[in-house]
């Protein structure tokens, strides 16, 4: 398993997120969230964990068309 690193600084209303080995960087409004939004980015960038199952549903007008 990969090792990550992400520094986090407070910025105004955010606090800002870079994770090193990827070179990327996001932001969360609350500290609580700054896991998650870390290893989101993380996921989106190395696609590590890909595993997402979308169920969408749309307007019977766009189906007809």
């Amino acid at each position: 398993m990969k090792t990550y690193h992400a520094e986090v600084t407070r910025d105004g209303r955010f606090w800002l997120i870079r994770v090193r080995e990827i070179d990327r960087s996001t932001q969360a409004l609350r500290y609580k969230d700054v896991v998650t939004m870390a290893n989101e980015l993380i996921e989106i960038m190395d696609g590590v964990g890909n595993d997402l199952h979308l169920e969408v549903h749309l307007p019977s007008s766009v189906k007809d068309h």
